[in-house]
């Protein structure tokens, strides 16, 4: 029984299609999404870039870089609501996995030495272990429609004559939606130093030219500004996120699937090199360094390491179905057999997830707090309201006031002490409210200067503290 090309492919993007809406249909929970819907909501009230905060105590300038992803966003939401949201999430999936197994066909075709069928069928066994490896952290943010973004740039890096205005393209349209946007020049550099070319002025030149392509924003040169600060000025953020801090063996499946993937490479380096290229190692290796270091990256290194899997899988296919043998047809038994492989993977996927709600319970219930405190008889005739809040809870926060006052002028009157936006916060307040979570010593004047007049704090003996040192109400 011969397999054709074609019927697998749609086999696979079917696959996928059921993967991205398992994946997309999960809750929403990420804790930024609040704040990127309400900004979007307020551009699309405003018609306007927002350039100092609205939402924040601090009234802080706001270069907001991802506000490219939260115009549509806003729009899915304002029109279907966060079940719109999800088929929106779930279709940024689907978008990611149909480019990741034209990458993964497209390295086939240079590294596998085999009928196109089984290119095809070792390109989706790659992106099925992509998400195995990445698909947990694939959440409706910014850096989904980066990832997006990177494999467009390693594809159009693949290309033997690259056309520099694609380049400059991608890199305007990616700086204005994720800071990602700098993987650009970075990974323009790289292949073209490990192809032989070397440091030429003329490389160097054109990457800079698409370094500075990053001010084609409503922010101009204040977006680069941004990447500085949120390079080499975020320390305490690093320490306050969870996903900037290292995998480790609490994650369980990543961990072990990271550290084995990264000490199996090293143990065939030699082998590697012949198959996909100096590049491709040196970027394995420099992305699965920056994974292992903060878990936020393990998604870019699936992506950049799918080269390194495509030749993996095609030798670990080519050995399980008799070498040469499977380079001549796939029987309808080895059909069988790899199918349900690819089954059990999408089944160890495909957890369970409840579809039944839109939004996760947590989400709810700060949005449901939201609401109580603008309905707060004694808050009605106050200009500004600032709320002293949990870091992860602060972007829905935001969302709840802003829904909750949409009928009503102004709507920024109720301000969140502190949120995920850490460029607004600054370092300052960052290090304070650290303080404050740890109940360190001194924690009481930090308590004071905020001057909130309600306290929105999940931990009740912190949230009491806080509370009746100011003699301010508070709400759980």
């Amino acid at each position: 029984m011969q397999l054709k090309n074609s019927t697998l492919q749609w086999v696979l993007i079917g696959t996928f299609a059921v993967l991205a809406v398992s994946l997309g249909f999960r809750p929403l929970r990420d804790p930024d999404l609040g704040w990127h819907i309400a900004g979007g909501l307020w551009m699309m009230a405003h018609r306007a870039v927002p350039m100092i905060d609205p939402f924040g105590a601090l009234g802080s300038p706001w270069i907001n870089y991802s506000w490219l992803f939260q115009l549509p966003a806003a729009f899915c939401y304002s029109h279907w609501g966060f079940r719109g949201l999800q088929f929106l999430q779930a279709g940024l999936i689907f978008l990611l996995l149909v480019l990741l197994f034209e990458y993964a066909q497209h390295t086939a075709r240079r590294v596998v030495n085999a009928p196109d069928v089984v290119r095809c069928m070792t390109a989706g066994l790659v992106v099925l272990i992509v998400v195995l490896l990445a698909g947990p952290s694939w959440s409706l943010r910014p850096q989904l429609l980066s990832l997006s973004a990177l494999v467009i740039l390693l594809l159009l890096l693949r290309q033997s004559k690259q056309r520099s205005w694609t380049l400059f393209g991608l890199t305007i349209l990616w700086s204005n939606f994720h800071v990602y946007w700098l993987l650009v020049p970075g990974l323009f550099v790289i292949s073209r130093f490990c192809s032989g070319i070397g440091f030429e002025l003329r490389t160097i030149a054109f990457a800079l030219c698409l370094f500075v392509a990053g001010i084609v924003s409503p922010y101009g040169i204040n977006n680069l500004w941004a990447v500085y600060e949120y390079a080499f000025q975020h320390q305490m953020a690093y320490q306050l996120i969870e996903e900037f801090g290292p995998v480790s063996i609490e994650d369980g499946f990543v961990f072990w699937c990271l550290w084995g993937v990264l000490i199996s490479a090293l143990c065939f380096v030699r082998p590697l090199l012949k198959k996909c290229g100096p590049a491709d190692i040196a970027v394995f290796f420099l992305f699965g360094g920056l994974a292992v270091m903060r878990a936020k990256y393990v998604a870019l290194f699936g992506v950049v390491a799918i080269p390194v899997f495509v030749a993996a899988v095609a030798e670990s296919l080519a050995a399980f179905a008799g070498g040469a043998k499977f380079t001549a047809q796939l029987s309808g038994g080895k059909c069988i057999v790899i199918g349900a492989m690819m089954g059990v993977l999408l089944l160890i996927a495909l957890t369970s997830i409840d579809r039944a709600t839109a939004l996760d319970p947590v989400r709810v219930e700060a949005l449901n707090i939201a609401e109580r405190v603008v309905a707060e008889p004694r808050f009605a005739s106050q200009a500004k309201v600032v709320v002293m809040n949990d870091f992860n809870d602060g972007g829905w926060l935001i969302l709840g006031f802003y829904l909750a006052t949409e009928n009503s002028l102004p709507q920024d009157r109720f301000k969140v002490a502190i949120d995920g936006r850490t460029l607004v916060a600054g370092g300052q307040r960052l290090s304070e409210y650290d303080e404050l979570r740890k109940l360190a010593p001194g924690w009481e004047n930090v308590v004071r200067k905020w001057a909130p007049d309600v306290v929105v704090v999940r931990d009740t003996d912190t949230r009491e503290k806080f509370a009746a040192l100011l003699n301010v109400p508070a709400f759980n």
